[in-house]
């Protein structure tokens, strides 16, 4: 257990940017079973099932009381959530995990074999930020292999690997009514990244590719990420509709020109 003085080291600055990214906003039902619990950017989703509960990133660890207050607000017992997933592990959606490990000591936390080591360091060592943003460092209970499925009750998750913007970037598929293909992609931007001949990540143009290629090939009726702008969320929850059949393959569509066009630049 970690003193309060080592975690006041480990946490970052909560800048403004963190804060225009962490306002609170209702929770609410994006279609079936799935709710969104997260800030106004920073995601958070919620999977619900009578056998138990599925939660989709932390967010900051600023988000934490958020999602946990959305949680019970949409009738939810927090001691129910079963797994905590992931999609990438940088501190803006992973520095939260080791508070909601805490307060819910029976959930599993499940991440990919690259980010689940970068998670236990605590983001230090990261190809592109290397030890710029550090959050509590916290253990992951099980390895996700690429195409696994995780199956609770009627949630059924299956994990994609899609490297790039971390090396173990993780995509999550699942099906909602029986109808919705879901798709929570990872990220596929490449920040102030060194792209060509990356010492510290030598393939990092192939897996881009790779990923950009999985991705525009995926079904998807609803397209869900990391930070709701890119999905437009609250001009989604203002019509009550979150179903776009071909919104995934246009967004990939244009990260892959854009990063074609930044290579050609460096």
């Amino acid at each position: 257990m970690l003193s309060l003085m080592a975690l006041a080291l480990l946490a970052q600055p909560y800048t403004p940017a963190n804060e225009a990214w962490n306002k609170p906003v209702e929770p609410f039902r994006i279609s079936g079973n799935l709710y969104y619990v997260g800030a106004n950017d920073v995601t958070s989703f919620l999977l619900t099932s009578p056998k138990g509960h599925v939660l989709l990133d932390s967010g900051f660890r600023e988000t934490v009381p958020q999602i946990v207050a959305n949680v019970k607000k949409l009738g939810f017992k927090l001691d129910s959530i079963r797994y905590l997933l992931l999609t990438q592990a940088h501190y803006d959606h992973a520095a939260g995990l080791a508070e909601l490990k805490r307060l819910i000591p029976k959930a599993q936390l499940l991440a990919s074999k690259e980010d689940a080591a970068l998670l236990a360091r605590g983001g230090k060592g990261d190809f592109a930020f290397q030890d710029r943003f550090e959050f509590e460092p916290v253990k992951a209970d099980r390895i996700i292999e690429p195409g696994e499925r995780l199956v609770l009750g009627d949630i059924d998750m299956k994990a994609y690997i899609t490297p790039g913007h971390t090396k173990g970037c993780t995509t999550w598929t699942t099906r909602i009514e029986r109808k919705h293909d879901v798709v929570f992609v990872c990220s596929v931007s490449s920040p102030d990244y060194k792209l060509k001949g990356n010492p510290k990540y030598p393939n990092l143009v192939e897996d881009f590719e790779r990923t950009f290629d999985l991705l525009e090939a995926m079904p998807s009726d609803i397209y869900l990420s990391a930070h709701a702008g890119q999905f437009r969320m609250e001009e989604k929850r203002k019509t009550g509709n979150f179903v776009n059949k071909g919104e995934l393959a246009e967004m990939i569509r244009t990260a892959r020109t854009d990063f074609r066009e930044k290579l050609k630049k460096e």
